[in-house]
C-alpha cells in the first residue's frame, strides 16, 4: 500500500502487509507531458505485528521519485537487467521479462509498482519438484502492482470529467483509460450517474456494463 508523505506524492511511504520482506521494489510515474520517474527500494520490510518482536526497522524510508526520462525500453532495462543476470537467467529470458514490464508495468495515469517475491512466498505458492533433482533451481517472480496510487481517486475524478470533453478523442481516450482500471473505478462510475452531462451518464453506463461482464 502507498501513502503520501505529508500530502507530498513526491514522496511515498510503502507499506508491506505480507508476512515476508518485499524485495527490488520499483515504482513508475508519468507527467502529464510523458517525462517518466522512479523510486527505488532495496526491500520493504513487513508491518510490525501484535506479539511479534520487531528486528528490522518498522518505517522504512519514504521513497523519493527521480526522473528517468521518456524512454521505457531504456530505464527499465537500467532498472532490471543487472538484477536479473544476478539469477544467471538467460539473455532470452530477461529480454522476454523486459517487454513484458513494458507493457503491463508501465501506466501514464498512475503510479505502478514492480517487486519481486520472497523467494520463501514462491517456495509456498508454487512447490517444485523436479526428479531427479538438478544441481541448481533458479526462479524469480516479479509481481506488477496497479492501482494502489494514493492519488487514484483523483485522477478517476478527473478522468469522469473528461468523459464529457468537447473533444471526441478526450472523451474516448477517458472511457478506454476508466476501463483499465476495472472494479476500482465502479463506485465513482456510478456517482456520475447523476450527473448533469447525458454524455458522461452515457458513458458511465457503458463503462459500468463492461466493468460487470467481466
Amino acid at each position: 500500500m502507498l501513502a503520501p508523505v505529508n500530502d507530498d506524492f513526491e514522496q511515498l511511504k510503502v507499506e508491506n502487509k505480507s508476512d515476508k520482506p518485499l524485495h527490488d521494489l520499483v515504482l513508475y510515474r508519468s507527467s502529464p507531458q510523458g517525462q517518466w520517474s522512479t523510486a527505488h527500494a532495496d526491500a520493504v520490510v513487513p508491518a510490525p505485528r501484535p506479539g511479534v518482536p520487531a528486528t528490522l526497522p518498522a518505517e522504512p524510508e519514504p521513497m523519493k521519485f527521480t526522473p528517468a526520462g521518456d524512454d521505457p525500453s531504456r530505464f527499465l532495462a537500467d532498472d532490471w537487467t543487472g538484477r536479473l543476470k544476478s539469477f544467471q537467467l538467460q539473455t532470452a529470458d530477461i529480454d522476454l521479462i523486459l517487454a513484458t514490464l513494458k507493457i503491463y508495468a508501465l501506466d501514464q495515469s498512475q503510479t505502478t509498482a514492480v517487486y519481486r517475491l520472497d523467494e520463501s512466498v514462491l517456495d509456498n505458492l508454487l512447490p517444485l519438484k523436479i526428479t531427479p533433482p538438478p544441481a541448481h533451481v533458479r526462479r524469480i517472480a516479479l509481481v506488477i502492482a496497479r492501482n494502489i496510487d494514493p492519488n487514484v481517486p483523483r485522477i478517476l475524478d478527473r478522468l469522469i470529467s473528461q468523459l464529457g470533453d468537447p473533444d471526441w478523442h478526450k472523451r474516448d481516450s477517458a472511457s478506454t483509460t476508466l476501463a483499465r482500471f476495472g472494479p476500482i473505478a465502479a463506485p465513482r462510475l456510478r456517482q456520475a450517474l447523476s450527473n448533469h452531462d447525458p454524455e458522461i451518464v452515457l458513458r458511465a453506463e457503458r463503462l459500468l456494463a463492461r466493468i460487470a461482464a467481466r
